[in-house]
């Protein structure tokens, strides 16, 4: 589907009813993976991501019980505002990304969603190599997959290194996004051209391998998917420029705290005084 599809789908579908009765107000709702990536095929899930504002009952008392709403069925995560703010802070990758989705992918954003999005390099700091470096070497991991093809069905081993590919894919990503805000203070979700195609590559199993190894417990022989190494070498160069970037950026050491804490000072005080 095109995302002109998949925004009709989302407006027409019963199974998105709980949106139109959020029970909250909501700050911006926008289409997250593949389809903010570029990366979708026809059998692309919908994944949905948002930000929402608490109420006044929940400001006056603290009250910070649901920070993060999940609904499984539908892909779709729910962040309040201040658990949103606190990741993004924090330099965390799957919450910067969605301050810089193209604008064709957002669903719904209020005058509070536009501020905040206006607003994101106020996020930015040093902190995006620790937690972006992070989320690299966690992906990493689960580039490598192993199995028992005497137990797993095809379309379990099929789905295994389904996984295994789409880490990969996510590392050279997550790698590539947080190099750009190094350098540029500005990242693109999309990816574009060249960068697509090399991601498509990377999910369809080119830069995949599989191997064989002895079990832990017995003698018995498992497979195990891992990165092949012309995956090692993309992974050098663009391990390299982000190495470099963190070297040579002009970012602060923390996020802009005085900015921070006034957006959310004012609109809290708006929700409070019902002018939200």
């Amino acid at each position: 589907m095109t995302i002109e599809e998949v925004k009709d789908y989302i407006n027409s579908s019963t199974e998105y009813d709980f949106l139109r009765d959020y029970p909250h107000k909501i700050a911006f709702l926008t289409l997250g993976g593949s389809y903010a990536y570029g990366t979708n095929t026809e059998d692309s899930d919908i994944d949905l991501r948002g930000v929402f504002l608490s109420d006044k009952r929940e400001i006056l008392l603290n009250d910070s019980t649901k920070l993060v709403d999940t609904k499984k069925d539908t892909d779709t995560v729910m962040y309040t505002l201040k658990k949103y703010v606190d990741l993004c802070a924090k330099g965390n990758p799957t919450t910067l990304e969605l301050l810089y989705n193209r604008p064709e992918c957002y669903l719904y954003i209020s005058d509070i969603g536009m501020e905040l999005i206006k607003n994101r390099n106020m996020f930015l700091s040093k902190k995006i190599w620790y937690a972006f470096n992070g989320w690299v070497e966690a992906l990493n991991e689960q580039a490598v997959r192993s199995y028992d093809a005497t137990v797993l069905t095809e379309d379990q081993i099929n789905l295994v290194r389904k996984k295994a590919c789409k880490a990969m894919m996510h590392v050279i990503r997550v790698m590539h996004n947080g190099t750009a805000l190094l350098k540029t203070s500005t990242m693109q979700t999309y990816n574009f051209e060249l960068l697509r195609r090399a991601l498509l590559l990377l999910r369809d199993g080119v830069y995949c391998s599989s191997m064989m190894i002895k079990g832990r417990a017995t003698d018995h022989m498992l497979k195990r998917f891992v990165p092949s190494n012309d995956f090692g070498e993309l992974f050098d160069v663009f391990y390299q420029a982000f190495e470099n970037a963190f070297k040579t950026t002009t970012l602060p050491n923390e996020p802009d705290w005085d900015r921070i804490n006034n957006f959310l000072m004012t609109t809290n005080e708006r929700i409070v005084r019902g002018m939200v």
